[in-house]
């Protein structure tokens, strides 16, 4: 979020702001708007070094940028046993109370039921490693985005930080995305991260509006709209169709999952060809839902897709008519739309 006269990368005092970014996966298809925000932050000049709980699948790894984000983020799953044991013994060897405190805090912040309080310790495993990591670099503050596993150890990490160096000034936050979370409120331990946070972004109104209602009031001060914005100076939108019988070309960018409502753009552009209209749909991303769409689009025979880089879509983007929002549980979907 920028700050009308003011570099958003630039502390209180004029140092340059140091922050780790958490995330459950980076870099990852899916997590393209991730990896523009942190750039962004960085062109800034933010400092930002990247986290991911699992190791990204170099499958996915379809840029430069992607494989260099790769070599330079540090990843704390998986760990050889003989690291992940030194690493605690440490730890408790030099801060017995706070470690033993944060794992009992790590088990009383656990949602309802066994499996739960043994999650809680499996993220305090990992939370030990995030603080180690974070440590000798200076850094004090930890984003994750989504309220998963990225938000758990990163919240038991900076609490833990906390309880060694109380005036070290260890903070976290997170974005919220949603929907799945709303889905399963306790899972996702969604009201007692929201409380624990310093600072919760909500990527649109409806969306903090959600976690309002399931929040204490003391806690929406803390609540802020942050949009996944488009970098219009990259992505333009497209200059009037000429009628020149050329098909049209609607585009459909993000994670192939059956929350995004792919479904409806293929149902809605075999509609338009039966009606006579020459139009073609492509869609770009990966996800769960990719085989169950493409034995859909087979059976309308209407689409094709890619899992394409950031670059490929820009390209892509300008031969477009359109690319409609896609989403059927956000009031306002981060994906970009062209008219």
């Amino acid at each position: 979020m920028k700050r009308r006269g003011k570099n958003p990368a630039i502390g209180r005092e004029g140092s340059v702001i140091t922050v780790g970014y958490v995330v459950s996966r980076y870099p990852a298809i899916s997590h393209v708007f991730i990896q523009r925000e942190i750039h962004a932050l960085r062109d800034l000049g933010a400092r930002v070094d990247t986290f991911s709980i699992h190791r990204a699948d170099p499958v996915t790894l379809l840029s430069g940028r992607d494989s260099t984000d790769a070599e330079t983020t540090t990843t704390i799953l998986p760990v050889a046993p003989a690291t992940l044991l030194a690493t605690h013994a440490r730890a408790f060897a030099r801060w017995p109370r706070a470690y033993v405190s944060t794992l009992r805090y790590a088990v009383a912040q656990a949602p309802p039921g066994m499996r739960a309080r043994l999650w809680q310790i499996f993220y305090f495993a990992e939370a030990v490693l995030l603080w180690a990591a974070c440590r000798p670099r200076g850094i004090r503050h930890l984003h994750a985005h989504f309220a998963n596993v990225g938000a758990d150890v990163a919240w038991l990490a900076s609490h833990l930080g906390a309880q060694i160096e109380p005036h070290a000034g260890w903070h976290w936050s997170f974005t919220m995305h949603g929907c799945i979370e709303f889905w399963s409120v306790d899972r996702f331990n969604l009201v007692r991260k929201v409380a624990a946070a310093e600072q919760v972004f909500n990527i649109s109104e409806f969306t903090r509006a959600q976690l309002m209602a399931l929040c204490a009031p003391e806690d929406w001060p803390k609540l802020s709209v942050v949009h996944c914005g488009v970098d219009l100076e990259r992505y333009h939108p497209p200059v009037a169709r000429d009628d020149n019988g050329s098909a049209a070309r609607v585009l459909v960018v993000g994670r192939l999952s059956h929350e995004k409502g792919q479904p409806v753009a293929l149902e809605a552009i075999a509609e338009l060809r039966k009606c006579g209209v020459d139009v073609r749909l492509t869609l770009v991303g990966d996800g769960p839902f990719g085989p169950q769409l493409r034995r859909l689009a087979q059976k309308l025979g209407i689409a094709h897709w890619s899992p394409s880089p950031a670059r490929s879509v820009r390209t892509r983007c300008r031969g477009t008519t359109g690319t409609p929002t896609s989403s059927v549980s956000r009031a306002l979907p981060k994906e970009s739309r062209w008219c």
